[in-house]
């Protein structure tokens, strides 16, 4: 049996993995009137077709932001799991992927202090924030700029 399944592909600067269980990292946050980025991390999904519609539709504004980003890092964006869903097993003890999972909730974030660890959001000048996030291996960043109300994207790698 295969240890990990999925396709491979070399850049000259990176080595994408796809269907292996790893992330796509980011970082969320929001510029502060000083001009300095607030932000933290998450590691799942952080690319910009999945990232953006969730940050246009449920943080649109910096009340929401701030909110999203106050309990610091995070695994996701938007999951309904929780770190204690499981999937079910059937009669035989296999794990049965059509069974819903225990512990679901709405969707929302699914932070790491919900496990007891977890980073604080990082204040960086923004100057200095995309070598930050980047030195973090983050591929992208997600700021919130509320003078105009939008999320800009930065690519990191």
């Amino acid at each position: 049996m295969p240890l990990f399944s999925g396709t491979f592909s070399l850049s000259p600067h990176k080595l994408c993995i796809q269907h292996l269980i790893m992330g796509t990292r980011s970082a969320i946050g929001y510029q502060l009137p000083s001009g300095k980025i607030k932000a933290v991390y998450c590691h799942f999904d952080g690319y910009p077709e999945h990232q953006l519609p969730i940050l246009n539709k449920h943080y649109s504004t910096i009340s929401a932001v701030k909110s999203l980003i106050k309990p610091g890092s995070m695994s996701c964006l938007r999951s309904t799991d929780t770190w204690q869903s499981t999937f079910q097993k059937d009669a035989d003890g296999r794990t049965n992927y059509d069974l819903p999972k225990t512990h679901q909730r709405d969707p929302q974030p699914v932070y790491h202090c919900e496990r007891g660890d977890g980073e604080k959001p990082v204040i960086r000048a923004s100057s200095t924030a995309e070598k930050y996030w980047r030195n973090m291996d983050c591929e992208h960043l997600y700021v919130y700029h509320s003078e105009h109300n939008y999320w800009q994207h930065i690519e990191l790698y």
